[in-house]
């Protein structure tokens, strides 16, 4: 772990440095606060610093203040450098933003062990974040094929939709069923039957444009959100999603497997509520589907 030493004393900064890396973190060095605040600020900084209370440029206190004053950065532990032992001056760096105190002259076990309590809570935190991160993704993505899951697709949708009309653009939905997916469950078992779940969001997640939406909206069903593609557009998106699926087999588990979708299309009138627009979609897709299968269909208004 990178360990920033701000310091306008070079000897302190030196004989800091080589205590760091005796201790196995990695130091970093500046010699007034204007450094230390450039250093705060790269795109991988430092997460723990030691900053001398009193420097050119800015203070420990004003370093402070202004990285804590910056939204959504990772956290950074500041140690706060000091020959100042007074209660109020204490409070006054802990209201700034500092996590620690060292008072000159700096005992080196108490330096080591602050260190390490610096980076026992990052690493709390980087847990947390990586936590957070994985239940957030949990809560918005399949975890079959990692695709959307209904409900977040659903809410892209909503959000389009309303994109749509501030920006008068057109908008389409595509409905998609794999067919005759029953059969290859009977055929080859429920594990093969989702990798060809997974084979599929792939390949339709590929034939996408990169600012288009997939989720999977139940079962063997995928809905596609289609962002400024009007009927022509969203036929032409929808037919290559259908020949991506059709032209070649599925390798799965030793198994090459023909597979086919069926797609429905509906595009948006600027009224319609979304549940309509889905209605439409359906509709769509039943009308490909009894017109034979492997094609596409578009809802007629």
């Amino acid at each position: 772990m990178r360990v920033l030493i701000a310091d306008d004393n070079r000897d302190a900064v030196a004989t800091f440095a080589a205590l760091v890396n005796r201790w196995g973190f990695e130091p970093c060095h500046a010699y007034d606060g204007l450094a230390a605040l450039r250093i705060l600020r790269e795109p991988q900084a430092p997460k723990l610093a030691m900053l001398d209370w009193v420097m050119p440029g800015a203070s420990g206190i004003e370093i402070c203040q202004a990285i804590r004053a910056e939204p959504n950065r990772p956290y950074t532990y500041f140690i706060l450098v000091t020959g100042r032992d007074k209660r109020s001056e204490m409070v006054e760096g802990l209201s700034a933003g500092a996590d620690e105190f060292l008072l000159k002259p700096v005992d080196p076990d108490e330096l080591h062990a602050r260190l390490l309590t610096g980076k026992r809570v990052l690493d709390l935190q980087a847990q947390l974040l990586s936590t957070m991160e994985r239940l957030k993704r949990q809560a918005t993505h399949d975890g079959l094929t990692g695709i959307w899951n209904r409900s977040e697709i659903l809410e892209h949708l909503e959000r389009e939709m309303a994109r749509a009309l501030r920006q008068n653009q057109p908008l389409a939905v595509v409905m998609s069923d794999i067919d005759h997916f029953k059969n290859i469950n009977d055929t080859y078992g429920h594990l093969t039957g989702d990798q060809v779940l997974v084979q599929t969001a792939q390949r339709m997640r590929e034939a996408l444009r990169p600012y288009d939406a997939i989720g999977r909206y139940g079962g063997e069903e995928f809905l596609f959100v289609l962002s400024n593609c009007d009927k022509n557009a969203a036929e032409a998106l929808a037919e290559r999603l259908r020949s991506c699926m059709a032209t070649e087999p599925f390798v799965v588990l030793g198994h090459r497997i023909s597979v086919t979708a069926s797609l429905g299309i509906s595009t948006w009138d600027c009224r319609a509520p979304s549940s309509e627009l889905l209605r439409n979609a359906d509709s769509a897709l039943y009308q490909a589907k009894r017109a034979g299968r492997n094609r596409i269909a578009t809802f007629a208004r």
